[in-house]
């Protein structure tokens, strides 16, 4: 196999996998803003309500995060074994 065959299919797989992970929080998402429309519709108590509310705002900001320029980016993290410098950013209240 070609190396430029080897490097789209790679690409494929990478974009194949994103388009999965796109699916899967956009299904999160979903679900949990239906549990959180069925309780104030009935009053009726979800469990862990709050770990709810926390998720679905982690959920869309990795959804903002991978749909956001450039397509290759780097989380906004650095690893501890990273020659650059730490990324320190503000998080925006919701």
């Amino acid at each position: 196999m070609k190396n430029s065959d080897f490097m789209k299919q790679q690409l494929h797989e990478f974009i194949r996998i994103r388009e999965l992970n796109v699916e899967l929080l956009d299904v999160l998402s979903v679900t949990i803003e239906w549990f959180m429309a069925f309780h104030k519709k009935t009053q009726i108590d979800i469990p862990n309500m709050k770990a709810l509310s926390s998720l679905i705002g982690k959920t869309h900001a990795l959804l903002r995060e991978i749909d956001s320029p450039p397509f290759l980016q780097h989380r906004k993290r650095t690893p501890e074994d990273a020659t650059e410098p730490a990324l320190h950013i503000a998080k925006n209240p919701q």
